[in-house]
């Protein structure tokens, strides 16, 4: 494992990929390889109830837990779908195409093989898109799936993104630290509430990775009119985020790294 201060030479020579090749393997243990959501929650070696191996992404898995385990995420909203659903081939197979569509980018693809272990598909609204991460559950995302013809596949490689790297964000803030004012809040116009910088700096940095990816996606036909939509979108959002009252509140290392995300997500 890197120290704080190898991390962030291995961050600072890292060219414009924010999702910095190699830097998952750095901060990650091999501990990871025997990962369940169930295992982590109870405190020992508890199988979940249903598991599916996910083929396009090595050593993750679909993870359906039992009611005792499901129940301590509805307080954040957070509801797994019926087991029917879970275990349907479609569900799968939508999964399958959007890692599919993750793919354009190795790198990105060998970072998000690293953190996502484990994937809860959630329940949602028609025509809405949820996820969710916990920071207690280090390789654990929670996605809905759209089952509509509106750029599903898509929709949902952007969730499986944007939440893989809350948790690599998450794994690099406890190797470095990044903010010096912990109670500072700031307008963020993702959220539409006060939020602490580090949750402005969680929204830049999953969006700007997103950005990135983005930028690959519409450079193909059929996903071309999505990622300019979403890129215009992403700015729009940006342009309400008042960053610049943000910089006090973060560590030197902290900055550099704000820097850099505002510097993508403004280009």
């Amino acid at each position: 494992m890197l120290s704080g201060d190898a991390i962030f030479d291995f961050i600072k020579k890292s060219k414009n990929e924010l999702w910095w090749p190699g830097l998952s393997d750095a901060i990650v243990s091999n501990g990871s390889k025997q990962y369940s959501t169930a295992s982590e929650i109870s405190g020992e070696t508890l199988e979940p109830k249903l598991t599916i191996q996910i083929q396009s992404l090595p050593g993750a898995k679909l993870e359906f837990l039992h009611e005792a385990h499901a129940k301590i995420f509805l307080q954040q909203k957070v509801n797994q779908v019926s087991i029917d659903q879970f275990s349907s081939p479609e569900t799968l197979k939508r999964i399958e195409s959007a890692v599919s569509l993750i793919d354009i980018s190795p790198t990105l693809k060998s970072t998000i093989t690293t953190f996502v272990r484990s994937i809860h598909v959630i329940d949602a609204k028609p025509g809405y898109d949820v996820s969710f991460t916990d920071p207690g559950l280090a390789f654990s995302i929670f996605v809905s799936v759209p089952f509509d013809n509106n750029n599903s596949e898509l929709r949902l490689a952007e969730s499986i993104i944007h939440e893989a790297m809350h948790l690599q964000l998450s794994a690099l803030e406890s190797k470095l630290t990044l903010v010096n004012n912990k109670n500072s809040k700031f307008y963020s116009p993702w959220k539409k509430m006060l939020r602490p910088v580090s949750g402005i700096m969680h929204a830049l940095y999953v969006f700007s990775c997103i950005r990135q990816w983005l930028e690959l996606i519409k450079l193909n036909n059929s996903g071309h009119v999505y990622a300019l939509t979403r890129i215009r979108e992403i700015r729009e959002e940006l342009e309400l985020l008042d960053y610049q009252c943000c910089y006090d509140s973060l560590t030197d290392r902290g900055a550099f790294i704000f820097e850099k995300m505002i510097e993508e997500l403004r280009r």
